[in-house]
């Protein structure tokens, strides 16, 4: 009986043990009834800014129901936003943190947060780099002027070294031909950003000396001699001329730019005289060459004839052939001796056939020269008796 004791002695102990420890798991199932933790992740894109501005990009777990931002540790303003997203900012004076608050399904809440950091500009000095290209130029060559500029610089200005007697505007990034230069010297480039702050670069360039070589021209009037005032100027020049200028000698005239090889027509000349041409070299160098033009008076040219019977002895009764030829005549006409019946007016040259003839006679020819003058020439026809070709008899 005893013993029995002690077995429904232990039996309750254990009952005992057992019952706590399922009242133990049932007091954790009720500590767990918040649901899993939620959580999210932040960050500010730039997380620098130096105007004001940035981007809170975030993301939350998926038991997330909803998301409110806001500054840290205030409430000044609170947005009620999706649990993934983001949201532009703006006008940002001063270094700050702003802070997401998410909630689960079953009103667990978490937290994170992002940090936007201000920095003042820093407004950066104006650069610039400029060259000549070439570098080295003999007297009176040219150059190109080449240059670049930092991005912030808004406006340059082109101008010889310490002298504004030309200024030119110019881009930040750029080149500038310049000719015509006689000597050593500098060019600045003047670079300017919006917010006025100034900067300059020089560049160089090297006039060296050289021995100047002689230019030269030959001209001449083709022709040298005119009658009607019209003639034509031909010249050359040597390689090294770079310009050339026509005008009448030692008059200014006129002065006409042509090329250093080439030629010019001239009319309306009344009198005999030179015309020079004055050409340049690369360095400035000068020659001049002269051609001169003689003017005379047109001399008339009398005209004159020749006519010819072919054949100039004919039978009672036959023909013959009447053909002449002239110099400087520009019309003929033709008539029978002691007559005023004009045969007809021809050309300088021609020929004119004769039938029927039965007695000797002689035709003046008269040919007329482009001014008005004439010249006659006189052509002579022999008539002789026909010959009986039958025998009388005997």
């Amino acid at each position: 009986m005893r013993k029995l004791g002690i077995i429904l002695s232990v039996f309750a102990v254990f009952g005992l043990f057992a019952f706590a420890s399922n009242a133990s798991a049932i007091q954790d199932d009720m500590s767990g009834y918040g649901g899993d933790a939620v959580s999210c992740n932040m960050h500010a894109n730039p997380e620098t800014t130096t105007d004001g501005t940035t981007t809170l990009i975030w993301n939350s777990s998926d038991n997330v129901v909803s998301a409110k931002l806001h500054p840290k540790n205030s409430s000044s303003w609170m947005q009620d936003v999706s649990a993934d997203g983001w949201w532009w900012l703006s006008g940002i004076t001063n270094t700050r943190e702003y802070t997401l608050t998410v909630t689960g399904v079953q009103g667990q809440t978490a937290s994170c947060d992002a940090q936007v950091i201000v920095e003042d500009v820093v407004e950066e000095s104006p650069t610039c780099s400029i060259y000549a290209n070439p570098g080295n130029i003999v007297a009176g060559g040219g150059i190109n002027l080449i240059w670049n500029s930092s991005e912030n610089v808004s406006k340059a200005t082109l101008h010889p070294k310490n002298s504004s007697s030309w200024m030119q505007d110019v881009s930040a990034n750029g080149s500038w031909w310049l000719s015509g230069i006689m000597d050593t010297r500098e060019y600045t480039l003047t670079v300017e950003t919006p917010e006025g702050e100034t900067s300059t670069c020089d560049a160089l360039v090297i006039v060296e000396s050289e021995e100047v070589e002689p230019v030269s021209c030959n001209m001449h009037a083709n022709p040298g001699v005119t009658t009607d005032g019209t003639t034509t100027l031909i010249w050359n020049s040597s390689d090294n001329v770079v310009s050339a200028k026509l005008h009448p000698k030692n008059s200014s005239s006129w002065m006409q730019d042509v090329s250093a090889d080439g030629w010019w027509w001239l009319s309306g000349i009344t009198n005999t005289r030179e015309y020079t041409l004055t050409v340049t070299g690369v360095q400035g160098q000068t020659a001049s060459c002269d051609a001169q033009v003689i003017v005379e008076e047109e001399v008339s040219s009398v005209p004159s004839c020749e006519i010819n019977a072919i054949p100039d002895v004919v039978e009672v009764g036959g023909g013959t052939n009447l053909v002449w030829t002239s110099d400087d005549a520009v019309s003929a006409k033709l008539t029978p001796v002691g007559s005023n019946h004009i045969i007809g007016t021809f050309g300088s040259n021609g020929s004119w056939w004769l039938s029927g003839i039965v007695d000797s006679r002689s035709y003046l020819l008269t040919v007329e020269g482009a001014d008005g003058e004439e010249s006659t020439c006189l052509a002579n026809i022999e008539v002789t008796p026909a010959v009986n070709a039958e025998v009388a008899p005997q």
